[in-house]
C-alpha cells in the first residue's frame, strides 16, 4: 500500500513539475522601456507632447503623435479610458490619399536581442470614435541603436516609413474590436536589436484601408482621418 501511495504521489510531482515547466517558458520581464506610457517628464499640455513621455520620441520630425494623460487637463482631445492606467498615444494611422500625415512612435529596449531567439511582441489599441478608417494590419520594427532609422527608408513627397525587416501583423475580425483589444506577434530576432518602431509601414500598405460605412463627419476638418490608441506594450523573450 505504502508503494503504491508513494508511486501516485511522483506521478502527480511529475504532472505538477510539467505544468510549471509549460508556464515557465516564457520569461516574465517586459524588454520595452516605459511600454505602459506612465513614466513622464511633464504632464502633457496644450501640444500633448510625446517627448513629455519617458523614452518616446517620433522617429519622423513633421509628424506629432499624442501623448495623452487621463489626470491631466487637455482641451479638446477626444480621451479613451484606458484599463492599464492613466496614459496612452494617439496615433494618424491615414491621413487623405498621399498619407501626408503618418504617425509613429519609436523607443529604445532594456537589452539587445539575442541572436535566434524567439520572441513574443504584443500591445492594446483600439479605434477612435470619430476615425473614419479600420486598422486591419500593424508594422513594427526592431532595429539597432548604431543609427535610430536603420533599415529605414523615409519618403520625401510624405512622412510614410519603409522597412523590409518591418514585422506585419494582422488584425483578425477588424470591424468587430470596437473597445480596447490586443494584438500579438511571434518572430526569430536577428541579434543585436535595440530600438522598436510601432506604426504602419509603406510595404505592408497593400490596399488601402477599410473605411467605416457608418462613419459621419461630426467635426470639422476631420477629413479623411484615421486615429488609433496604443497603450501596454510588451516583449518578452520566450525559452523555447
Amino acid at each position: 500500500m505504502g508503494s503504491i501511495l508513494n508511486i501516485l504521489v511522483l506521478i502527480f510531482a511529475l504532472i505538477g513539475f510539467s505544468r510549471n515547466a509549460d508556464c515557465d517558458t516564457l520569461e516574465q520581464n517586459n524588454l520595452i522601456v516605459n511600454g505602459s506610457f506612465e513614466e513622464r517628464k511633464n504632464c502633457p499640455s496644450e501640444n500633448i507632447d510625446i517627448n513629455q513621455c519617458e523614452n518616446w520620441v517620433s522617429p519622423i520630425k513633421f509628424t506629432t503623435p499624442e501623448f495623452i494623460c487621463e489626470d491631466c487637463h487637455i482641451d479638446g482631445i477626444p480621451k479613451a479610458e484606458t484599463p492599464f492606467g492613466s496614459c496612452y498615444i494617439r496615433l494618424i494611422i491615414r491621413m487623405a490619399k498621399n498619407y501626408s500625415a503618418q504617425e509613429y512612435i519609436q523607443g529604445e529596449l532594456i537589452e539587445p536581442l539575442k541572436k535566434d531567439s524567439s520572441y513574443l511582441f504584443s500591445f492594446w489599441c483600439m479605434k477612435e470614435d470619430l476615425s473614419k478608417f479600420y486598422l486591419d494590419r500593424w508594422s513594427v520594427l526592431f532595429s539597432s541603436n548604431s543609427n535610430r532609422n536603420y533599415q529605414i527608408d523615409i519618403k520625401k513627397v510624405n512622412t510614410v516609413l519603409s522597412s523590409n525587416r518591418a514585422i506585419k501583423i494582422a488584425i483578425v475580425d477588424y470591424k468587430n474590436k470596437t473597445s480596447w483589444f490586443k494584438v500579438e506577434c511571434s518572430f526569430k530576432a536577428f541579434g543585436g536589436e535595440d530600438i522598436i518602431t510601432l506604426g504602419v509601414f509603406r510595404n505592408h500598405m497593400n490596399g488601402d484601408f477599410r473605411k467605416d460605412k457608418n462613419y459621419i463627419v461630426n467635426r470639422e476638418n476631420i477629413g479623411t482621418v484615421g486615429h488609433y490608441y496604443i497603450d501596454n506594450l510588451r516583449l518578452i523573450r520566450q525559452r523555447r
